[in-house]
């Protein structure tokens, strides 16, 4: 599926045309200048229009002067709490809310002080405070993958009834809540239930005619995105001209490249990238003011262009959008327009230029982060390689692609959980139901034979009906074939169905698979304490230049039977198996309290199995590295056709990055595995590790 966003920037056109000037989703009116808070502040007659200007010079303050912000946020707290200002308490919990959530990035902490504020408010029964802090909480949750709570805070801020502006803006945000988790439906509906409340304020107040105007555009342009991952290209074509047409009546002119944008992704959606590039060219020019657009929209034709196989004018725009782009320093936007010129120069047969933006591209990613971004450069440096005829290279960038796949992968499925909590009952039940059709078919076509077997009997006893003895004697003889073959389907039937189960089980835990035989269905769900095995091979890639195709598969196959054999002594669930990776878990479906001592034991085996194998194969085998954390999942079944059950959440990325820091031979445990073995089993401390992602992390190697 084609899939694009332009951020989704209608809330902040509706902003631009309703509260102009607004803090945040349902924020307070703010001074432009900070210096003018201090003047006020020091001139403030009573003690509650201190804490107001505190707050607002703390909200004033940008995220890059955190301490300052949390400092003004602090004295302001001090303050209100000194005079026993509940309204003011509240003001200031919100506020260090958005700091923690906007600034800090930790919404857990967020959480707590959204819901303090929440609490004060509905003492002080102020009800625009109450849909501030309800927004923060639910855009925290957003933030954490909780979309079901998202919404039930955005449910209770749309009840509070506090007039058409915030219905308009808490609609679209449950519709970016169901944007985010692929249920585009009730997106829609969220949407068009906006747009609704938007035209009839429109029609019952008169307004500002060009804000409204921008308010209307925005949310079309939100509705074509949701189109476009629904892959009807040709609605989002649709509304994104209407919303076009709506800004060319404006002063505003230059919001235009919005749509055109739009509309040229949607071009390349549909495989026409000869309409994307006129529509992507006149976009360029309503663009020429801000360089962050141009080099973007650059990159773009770039793209374009390499798609109609116009490989001079495809390396030109990547080449201006190079430029730019380094000229600005976007550590954004550069590692995708390198990944566009290697693309380029692939298709050159330039090949050495490729890696060499390719390579440039994956160390930049690594240093942002930007995994969807590194993802698409791997597999394209792994076609690179391949047309180079350099197999080992191009198996190993493939493999990196799929690692980094799989981590994009368990992130999306983790926001997916809600919209699969609703779907894959339905699927999971047409999977049982297929499966006793087939047995059922089997049945019929059985009885089918028979009735052939005994109508042949009558018929042969028809044609020898004067003889009464042969009659009696033939349909003996066949009734007691028809007999044999139907005891023999039916030992049949039932192996098959022993097979079918054991199949089952191979592939889900045996209580999930018992669920789903009772009740069609499989419902996601949350396991607290749990512990998570990875393994990865050391020098595998090497070992694939050596060994055989045959011969470097059948070598992993021994290996992860040997290791589905370790596990299965000590009650832990295989997960899967990708590339030469491993991983599992204990502590689900059943919960049991020894699931970290066990999963480390099973560890030690593996590691000392792989010695063992390494001591006599040499180079015929691989090193292997091992790591484990401890924490909370969320496990369930995702897929129709090659469906498969899987862990998703912060502990099993974490548990990731533990293999990743680990070494050969090492089995390398985190703080909270080592505080549920450390009484059992012997452990070096290795120190705080600083972890891509995470921060520094203690580690600790299992002796």
């Amino acid at each position: 599926m084609c899939w694009y966003s332009n951020k989704l920037f209608f809330l902040a056109i509706i902003f631009f045309g309703i509260t102009c000037g607004s803090y945040a989703l349902f924020g307070q009116p703010l001074s432009t200048k900070i210096d003018s808070f201090k003047q006020l502040i020091n001139h403030s007659k009573t003690d509650t229009d201190k804490v107001k200007l505190l707050i607002g010079l703390s909200r004033a303050i940008k995220c890059d002067d955190t301490t300052y912000k949390m400092h003004y946020a602090n004295e302001a707290m001090q303050l209100a709490e000194k005079i026993n200002w509940v309204k003011g308490k509240a003001r200031v919990n919100a506020t260090i809310g958005f700091i923690y959530a906007h600034c800090v990035k930790n919404d857990s902490v967020a959480l707590k002080y959204y819901e303090q504020s929440l609490s004060l408010s509905k003492i002080s029964r102020d009800k625009s405070d109450q849909v501030d802090e309800l927004g923060g909480i639910a855009a925290s949750y957003m933030d954490l993958a909780q979309y079901g709570k998202a919404l039930d805070y955005y449910r209770e801020a749309l009840e509070l009834q506090t007039g058409p502006v915030i219905a308009i803006v808490v609609l679209g945000n449950m519709g970016n809540v169901y944007n985010s988790v692929g249920d585009y439906t009730h997106a829609l509906t969220c949407y068009d239930s906006s747009l609704l409340v938007l035209d009839e304020w429109i029609r019952t107040r008169g307004g500002n005619i060009e804000g409204d105007t921008m308010q209307r555009a925005g949310l079309l342009m939100t509705i074509a995105e949701v189109y476009i991952g629904m892959a009807q290209y040709d609605m989002a074509l649709d509304n994104y001209n209407k919303a076009l047409l709506l800004i060319k009546r404006t002063n505003r002119k230059e919001y235009g490249y919005y749509a055109l944008i739009g509309i040229g992704q949607a071009y390349m959606c549909k495989k026409e990238p000869v309409k994307a590039i006129e529509y992507y060219t006149l976009a360029l020019e309503e663009s020429k003011t801000d360089k962050r657009f141009t080099r973007n929209l650059l990159d773009k034709l770039g793209n374009a262009y390499l798609a109609t196989g116009d490989i001079p004018k495809a390396m030109d725009c990547a080449q201006q959008a190079l430029q730019l782009a380094q000229q600005y320093g976007d550590s954004v936007e550069l590692p995708r327009i390198y990944t566009t010129t290697g693309k380029i120069f692939s298709a050159e047969k330039n090949y050495p230029q490729a890696v060499s933006y390719l390579q440039n591209a994956i160390s930049l990613c690594k240093q942002t982060g930007a995994l969807n971004d590194e993802k698409e450069a791997w597999c394209a440096l792994s076609n690179t390689y391949e047309q180079m005829g350099q197999t080992a290279k191009a198996f190993d960038a493939y493999r990196k692609f799929i690692s980094l796949r799989d981590s994009v992968y368990n992130i999306d499925k983790a926001k997916d959980l809600v919209r699969i909590d609703l779907q894959s009952g339905f699927n999971i039940k047409q999977l049982a139901d297929s499966l006793k059709q087939d047995e059922a078919r089997k049945v019929i076509m059985l009885k089918l034979q028979r009735q052939r077997v005994v109508s042949f009997g009558g018929f042969v006893a028809l044609l020898l009906v004067l003889s009464l003895l042969f009659f009696i004697y033939k349909n003996y003889s066949q009734q007691k074939k028809a007999n044999k073959i139907i005891s023999e389907a039916n030992a049949t039937i039932q192996n098959e169905k022993q097979v079918s189960e054991s199949l089952l089980l191979n592939i889900l835990p045996e209580e999930v698979a018992v669920e789903l035989k009772a009740s069609g269905k499989v419902l996601a769900k949350s396991y607290d304490e749990v512990t998570v095995l990875f393994t990865d091979f050391i020098d595998f890639t090497k070992a694939g230049q050596k060994l055989s195709a045959q011969h470097l598969v059948a070598e992993l196959d021994n290996c992860f039977q040997a290791f589905d054999q370790i596990i299965g002594k000590y009650n832990i669930e295989k997960i899967k198996t990708v590339g030469d990776a491993y991983m599992a878990v204990s502590g689900l479906p059943k919960a049991y309290p020894n699931h970290a001592i066990h999963i480390v034991k099973a560890a030690i085996e593996i590691r000392d199995y792989m010695k063992e194998r390494k001591r006599n194969l040499c180079d015929e085998t691989f090193g292997i590295r091992i790591g484990i954390n401890s924490g909370g999942v969320v496990a369930g079944i995702v897929g129709v056709k090659k469906f498969a059950y899987d862990i998703w959440g912060d502990t099993v990325n974490t548990a990731a990055r533990m293999e990743q820091h680990s070494e050969d031979g090492k089995i390398n445990i985190s703080q909270t595995t080592y505080e549920l073995v450390n009484d059992k089993i012997h452990c070096r401390y290795r120190g705080e590790i600083d972890v891509k992602g995470k921060g520094m992390l203690k580690m600790y190697y299992v002796e």
